[in-house]
C-alpha cells in the first residue's frame, strides 16, 4: 500500500464523517490527524527499539512517509 493511501485508511479510521454535525466536522477532522500521527509515531518507535537494520530502516521509511502525507491532508 502506498504512503499516502495508508494515510488516509489511519485517518479514516478515526472518523466517521456522517456521525458529526458538519459544524464540527473540521474540528473531528483534525483530531482524526492527531491521533493518526500519534500512531505512526508509536509504530516508529516501535521499529527503533529493536535496532537498526536495514529492514527496520525501510519500515521506518514508510511510515515516516506516510506521516508526511497524513500532515497533507
Amino acid at each position: 500500500m502506498k504512503a499516502n493511501e495508508k494515510a488516509m485508511e489511519l485517518c479514516v479510521k478515526f472518523f466517521e464523517p456522517s456521525v458529526f454535525e458538519y459544524e464540527k466536522k473540521q474540528y473531528f477532522e483534525e483530531m482524526a490527524k492527531q491521533c493518526a500521527l500519534i500512531c505512526v509515531d508509536e509504530i516508529v518507535s516501535e521499529h527503533l527499539d529493536e535496532g537498526i537494520n536495514s529492514y527496520v530502516q525501510k519500515r521506518i521509511d514508510y511510515w515516516s512517509e506516510v506521516k508526511q502525507e497524513i500532515n497533507k491532508l
